[in-house]
């Protein structure tokens, strides 16, 4: 939540009430589902509606782990969208 990086950063966040959830609904060509939040919701329920075998996806994850650890790296708060974006990295 980008709006709790900004109130983290000044100190502000303990005086908001955060409502949390777990997942959110999706419409596509092939009828309304709910993704849930979590690791395995996407690997186990989702792949399989579109013939993915789950094998494939571990794959994926484990040859893009490498990336992922460098862009846990970078704090959202430096991430910019105008002609300056890589100054800050």
């Amino acid at each position: 939540n980008p709006l709790r990086l900004v109130l983290d950063y000044v100190g502000a966040s303990e005086y908001v009430e955060w409502i949390h959830y777990d997942g959110w609904g999706m419409r596509t060509p092939e009828g309304p589902w709910r993704l849930e939040v979590g690791k395995d919701s996407f690997r186990n329920d989702v792949l399989p509606r579109y013939g993915v075998p789950p094998e494939e996806f571990d794959e994926v994850v484990k040859a893009s782990r490498p990336l992922a650890e460098v862009g846990r790296q970078i704090p959202g708060l430096v991430l910019r969208d105008d002609e300056w974006q890589l100054l800050p990295l």
